[in-house]
C-alpha cells in the first residue's frame, strides 16, 4: 500500500476545495485540511519550547486542558526563547577559524542555558498533574524512534522478545495510519467527477509552487 507524501495530502485537499467552490463537500474537505495542519502543530508553533515539543500539538493542549492564560504565558516563554537563541551566523562565517570556534561554543552554551530556562518556566506554568501528563506524552512520542536505536536498546537491556514486540507494534501502527490515509483519499476522490479528477491530477503535477500561487489568488466564487 502506497503512503502519500504530506505535500500530496495538502494539495489534494486544497485543490478539491478550489475545484468545488463553496459546496458542502468542499467546506468539509477544507475543514479536514485545516484540522490535519493543526494536529501537526501548524497552529501551535508559537507554543514551541525545547524539551516539550508536544505543547504545540492541539490535541495535546486539549488533553492537558490548558487554559488561555497558560497558553499565553507559554507563548511568551517561547517567544523569549526564540529571541535569546537568535544569532548572527553571517558574522560567524566571516570570522577567523579560531574565533569562529569560540563563537560557536558560546552560542551552544547560550542555547543550552536558554533551553533550561524555558523548560523551567513552562514547568512553573503547568499544574503538577499537567506536567506529569506532558512528560508522559513526550515519552510516548519519542519512545519508538529512540528504542529503534540499537545502542539505546542495548543500554537499557531490551530483550529479544521486547525488541520483537516493539517492532511489531511499530509496524501495526504504520499500517493503520496508511489504511486511514487511503480511506480518506478514497472518500475525497469519490466526490469528484472524472473531469475534476483529471484537473486535480494536473494541479498536483505542477508541484507546491503552483499550489501556493493558487492559495494566494482571490476566491472568484464569492463574488
Amino acid at each position: 500500500m502506497i503512503r502519500f507524501p504530506r505535500l500530496v495530502t495538502v494539495c489534494l485537499a486544497a485543490a478539491v476545495v478550489l475545484l468545488l467552490g463553496n459546496s458542502a463537500t468542499a467546506q468539509a474537505v477544507q475543514k479536514r485540511a485545516v484540522k490535519v495542519h493543526q494536529i501537526r502543530g501548524g497552529m501551535g508553533r508559537n507554543l514551541y519550547v525545547p524539551g516539550y515539543p508536544m505543547l504545540r500539538n492541539l490535541f495535546a493542549q486539549k488533553e492537558l486542558e490548558l487554559v488561555d492564560e497558560q497558553k499565553e504565558k507559554i507563548k511568551k516563554i517561547a517567544e523569549s526563547y526564540r529571541e535569546k537563541t537568535r544569532h548572527d551566523w553571517q558574522k560567524a562565517r566571516d570570522m577567523p577559524q579560531q574565533e569562529r570556534r569560540a563563537y560557536y561554543k558560546e552560542v551552544r552554551e547560550k542555547q543550552k542555558a536558554a533551553m533550561e530556562e524555558a523548560k523551567a518556566a513552562v514547568e512553573k506554568v503547568l499544574l503538577p498533574h499537567q506536567l506529569d501528563a506532558l512528560k508522559e506524552m513526550n515519552l510516548r512520542m519519542r519512545c519508538a524512534s529512540y528504542l529503534s536505536n540499537p545502542r539505546i536498546a542495548n543500554q537499557i537491556s531490551l530483550s529479544d522478545e521486547q525488541k520483537e514486540k516493539i517492532s511489531k507494534a511499530r509496524d501495526e501502527n504504520r499500517q493503520k495510519i496508511q489504511e486511514m490515509q487511503q480511506e480518506m483519499y478514497k472518500k475525497v476522490l469519490e466526490t469528484l467527477t472524472t473531469e475534476q479528477k483529471k484537473q486535480l491530477e494536473e494541479i498536483i503535477a505542477k508541484g507546491p509552487r503552483a499550489f501556493r500561487s493558487m492559495q494566494a489568488q482571490p476566491d472568484q466564487s464569492k463574488k
